[in-house]
């Protein structure tokens, strides 16, 4: 299975995430870089194996996350270490992540179109869906972790009850979007 593997006890004395952008490198994508929002100084350079936009994501207050664009498997960092402090293997290659804001869980979305949704504490992974029919390029979770919402490379849009997703009660079913739409661009 999948696993995701976070140390917690070391804290970070970095600035905390709210306070802080998160980018890759134009050039080879195998830079992530922490920025101060106010100043645009750069606070750290986290080297990992080529990425992409999206595949990278604050976890909680302490941590940096990103995919591996060749393997499947998470770097992942502490604010204030440069260096790796832990690599997860995943099921597949992520083309996308984002955390709940608490940090609670972790979300994935493959090139397959699989969405997945880790427990961080634990490592375990919550759920695994067919979430699109092309891959999931972009991930993002609602202020209140109440609403995940995915982007297919084909422009399909879905929002996802984040309580139906992560419940065990539910495990066993098909989850479905609680809303979708096409994102359609019209020069016109």
């Amino acid at each position: 299975g999948s696993r995701v593997a976070v140390d917690k006890g070391r804290k970070s004395t970095m600035a905390r995430p709210s306070e802080i952008v998160v980018s890759t490198s134009i050039s080879d994508h195998s830079t992530v870089f922490a920025h101060d929002i106010r100043t645009g100084a750069q606070l750290a350079a986290y080297k990992a194996s080529p990425g992409r936009p999206n595949q990278a994501c604050v976890l909680g207050s302490d941590y940096l996350v990103a995919a591996d664009l060749r393997k499947p498997l998470l770097h992942i960092w502490s604010w204030d270490r440069e260096n790796t402090l832990s690599r997860s293997i995943t099921s597949a290659r992520l083309a996308s992540v984002c955390a709940s804001p608490d940090g609670i869980f972790l979300y994935g979305g493959t090139e397959e179109g699989e969405m997945l949704a880790w427990e961080v504490s634990t490592g375990s992974l919550v759920r695994k869906w067919n979430a699109h029919y092309s891959a999931v390029s972009k991930l993002s979770v609602s202020g209140s972790g109440s609403w995940i919402l995915s982007v297919s490379k084909d422009g399909l849009v879905r929002v996802w009850d984040s309580s139906v997703v992560l419940n065990a009660a539910f495990q066993a079913g098909k989850v479905l979007p609680t809303i979708q739409y096409r994102d359609e661009y019209d020069d016109e």
